[in-house]
């Protein structure tokens, strides 16, 4: 996980996170600002999964993700907050599971986050600081915080740990 230095968003976003109903699932309606708010969250992010360092093109392999999900007591007032809840990863290895090429248990990042508030998050400053990674690609955490956010993303997933191991070498 590496920190992200949030950028300011796409000025149309902010035109439309001002209306009075605006809400994520009309953004998600509005096909073209939502790839461009898309777009801008991977740019920022130096197309990198947001959790995982996953490289993410911002098109179908990139969703927007939201730090703290719908579910949580803070979704509806945070949804569109572009500087402290939204972020890119990649889709969790959703497209592969579809495929049939990996198990559900491999599935990582988003796609088993659910709506659970992770201890680390990429807009912490020193996050990085709470993972090592291991030439054999695994992670561990550095204190409980880290391996409670490596346990819910399934970081630890042979998925990414396999990506991690070639990007190590």
């Amino acid at each position: 996980m590496k920190h992200i230095i949030k950028e300011s968003p796409p000025i149309d976003f902010n035109t439309y996170r001002r209306l009075p109903n605006a809400t994520y699932q009309g953004l998600r309606k509005n096909r073209s600002l939502y790839k461009k708010v898309k777009l801008a969250l991977t740019s920022e992010q130096g197309f990198v999964c947001c959790y995982c360092g996953r490289r993410i093109s911002g098109g179908s392999d990139t969703q927007i993700e939201h730090i703290y999900a719908k579910g949580t007591d803070v979704y509806e007032e945070m949804q569109l907050d572009y500087e402290t809840n939204l972020v890119a990863c990649c889709d969790g290895g959703k497209t592969e599971r579809a495929a049939g090429r990996i198990r559900e248990c491999d599935l990582y990042c988003e796609s088993v986050k659910g709506d659970k508030i992770l201890p680390v998050n990429p807009l912490m400053q020193g996050c990085e600081d709470k993972f090592l990674y291991v030439e054999d690609g695994d992670i561990i955490g550095v204190n409980k915080d880290g391996e409670v956010t490596i346990k819910i993303l399934n970081l630890t997933s042979p998925i990414i740990k396999n990506m991690r191991k070639h990007c190590l070498r």
